[in-house]
């Protein structure tokens, strides 16, 4: 069916009831185009609108280019180009829109949607993928599939199921989840307000950085003048680029370069790796190794659980302070003006130190000794620079436990006072969104720092459980291992036993006077020899020694299967021609009872197949005798067997 109807005064355009796809085209023209496979139930104007209704198959329009369209309950494919404003409600399909100048209104979309070249979108309920682009701002309740912007300035999304992708020229992303991946892409002043990151996050290009949860790895480059605040990274962290960074808890390795102002950290599982740091550094706590370089500014580290290298300027009026439970190494710098009050466990080494025994304490002073340095240290400790001190000395432990008691607790509440302070800050960022992820990691923080004194002990527990529960997964497979080894050798047993049975007795051969032994053992192994020497090149030569055998009236026995594996199909094997024995040769004499018994059947078959090249199997016996292949007797006895 096919209508036109003017539409000087159509407004607005309303659809509904639509089984099949819908497309809804604009033109220039000043009236509707109706193609539809099927007739309409109805098509009437009532004031500025015009109603369309009901519609078991597709439906086609060409509208006006300022009409409004409306459209709801379409069982299948929505496509739009060229209008000014939409709104779709209730699509069992796939939605396209394409070119819409006005604002864009979606809900309940059981399929995909793509939009490009819009104005303004607010969409909920996207059963699949969602891509947006060239759009000016989008709201997005919830997609079930992956979510893509690209080129778009605004964008706030609830729930995105899928992975998030933000590129070329995001301006604003607010998200409160996303259950995949996270990757965002801007041009350098994108501001990023995320809230939970099930899986990876990656950023390039933003100005502000503010994220409450990352599942797992977070990674963040090329964003020098971003300021970065991250409450909880699960995996690793690597941020190259960045004004300032504070981060609650990151469980595995934390890296950090070019980092132009303070950088403040609460909690490192593993290794941290600094490099470049313009302003203050405060860290609660370093499970493992702690590399600094390139320190401009104060330097605070409650606990490193392993070793420090610390390269510092060690600015005037500037303050040190590292607990360490391994060993430490501080780089001085060329002029240093600084002082140091370090105890060690081990010795204590460098230009002109006092003692390089166990268990001492030092008090060395550079310069004018303007900057402050303080360190505990459990293992040995090097002072690496290029000058001596102007002074040094060293006292006893009891004198030295009451100086360093004030430093004892101050960084024993480090911890807590950095939790506090980046947890509260992520929460103000984050309040608009009515979401807990900032309380939850300041309850984490203060949980790990009230345990934090017998963290050491319930990880060498856990690795004493974990190494027994090893050792005896070990003891269970070795001692499965055995048991099947036994039950191998019991089956070879069985079977050598029977094959034994089989051929109890050897088979001898006389050709003029000469004699040969033969046991199964040895036939299958001359045997084998032929068929690696035909797969290897030697041609007729698994023939040649079959034809012998067959000459020999021999027959191998087909070894027995195990009965708890079945059997491979033996693929048949072509029949070999006997080969006349040449004028003047000695008859066979078989002396086993295993040999052949109806010379009159085994002469008719052999007289049934086509000749054979005697030269080319006699050739190949000898090559296998040259390769080493079979023995000068077993050969001589397969020759004369050929004839």
């Amino acid at each position: 069916m096919q209508q036109r109807i003017p539409a000087e005064a159509v407004q607005r355009i309303l659809l509904s009831n639509i089984e099949g796809e819908l497309s809804v085209h604009g033109w220039e023209q000043l009236s509707v185009m109706i193609n539809a496979d099927d007739d309409l139930a109805t098509v009437q104007q009532e004031g500025d609108a015009l109603l369309i209704r009901g519609c078991s198959d597709s439906l086609e329009l060409w509208v006006p280019f300022e009409v409004i369209i409306t459209a709801s309950q379409i069982g299948d494919d929505v496509a739009m180009e060229n209008v000014r404003q939409t709104e779709l409600r209730d699509v069992g399909g796939d939605v396209s829109l394409k070119n819409v100048h006005g604002e864009i209104t979606l809900s309940n979309v059981g399929g995909d949607l793509e939009v490009m070249s819009a104005s303004t979108v607010h969409a909920g309920g996207i059963g699949g993928d969602a891509l947006f682009s060239l759009v000016k701002s989008v709201e997005v309740d919830d997609v079930a599939g992956d979510l893509d912007l690209r080129e778009v300035e605004t964008a706030i999304v609830g729930n995105a199921q899928g992975d998030l992708m933000a590129r070329d020229g995001v301006a604003m992303l607010r998200c409160s989840n996303v259950a995949g991946d996270c990757a965002v892409r801007g041009s350098g002043n994108a501001e990023l307000l995320l809230e939970n990151i099930s899986n990876d996050l990656t950023v390039s290009g933003a100005a502000s950085i503010q994220v409450s949860n990352i599942g797992s790895d977070c990674q963040i480059e090329n964003s020098a003048g971003a300021r970065v605040m991250l409450g909880n990274v699960a995996s690793d962290l690597t941020i190259v680029g960045a004004a300032t960074v504070q981060v609650g808890n990151v469980s595995s390795d934390c890296s950090l370069r070019d980092i132009q102002g303070d950088v403040t950290i609460g909690y490192v599982g593993s290794d941290v790796v600094l490099n470049g740091i313009g302003g203050n550094l405060q860290v609660s706590s370093v499970g493992a190794d702690a590399q600094l370089k390139g320190m401009h500014g104060s330097v605070e580290i409650g606990r490193i659980g392993a070793d420090l290298h610390l390269q510092s300027d060690f600015p005037a009026d500037s303050s040190t302070r590292c607990r360490v439970g391994g060993d430490a190494v501080i780089f001085l710098p060329r002029d240093a003006n600084l002082s140091i009050r370090a105890t060690a466990g081990g010795g204590v080494s460098g230009r002109a130190v006092v003692s390089s025994s166990g268990g001492n304490q030092v008090s060395l002073t550079y310069g004018e000794g303007a900057a402050q340095v303080e360190l505990t240290v459990g293992g040995e400790l090097v002072i690496r620079g290029a000058e001596d001190p102007r002074s040094s000395s060293s006292w006893g432990w009891n004198d030295f436990g009451r100086d360093m008691a004030d430093f004892g607790r101050d960084m024993a509440n480090l911890g807590r006072d950095l939790s506090r302070e980046i947890s509260a800050s992520i929460k103000d960022a984050t309040s608009s969104w009515s979401i807990n992820i900032a309380d939850e990691v300041m309850r984490g923080a203060e949980e790990q720092a009230r345990r934090f004194s017998d963290a050491q002990q319930r990880r060498s527990e856990q690795m004493a459980r974990e190494q027994a529960r090893h050792m005896e997964e070990h003891a269970r497979r070795m001692e499965e291992h055995a048991r099947r080894l036994e039950e191998q050798q019991r089956r070879t047993e069985e079977r050598n036993s029977r094959r034994a049975g089989e051929w109890e007795r050897r088979l001898n051969v006389r050709f003029n006077n000469r004699e040969w032994s033969m046991d199964p053992e040895r036939i299958d192994r001359i045997v084998e020899q032929a068929r690696r020497a035909t797969s290897e090149g030697v041609l007729g030569a698994l023939d040649a020694v079959e034809q012998a055998l067959k000459n020999l009236s021999v027959t191998r026995p087909t070894p027995p299967v195990p009965p708890d594996f079945p059997a491979a199909p033996v693929p048949p094997v072509p029949p070999v021609p006997p080969v006349p024995p040449a004028p003047g040769t000695p008859p066979v004499t078989l002396t086993s009872p295993e040999a052949g018994n109806d010379q009159s059947a085994l002469a008719e078959e052999n007289a049934a197949r086509p000749p054979v090249d005697i030269e080319q199997e006699r050739e190949a016996i000898l090559r296998m005798i040259a390769e080493g292949r079979i023995t000068p007797d077993e050969g001589d006895m397969l020759l004369e067997a050929l004839g």
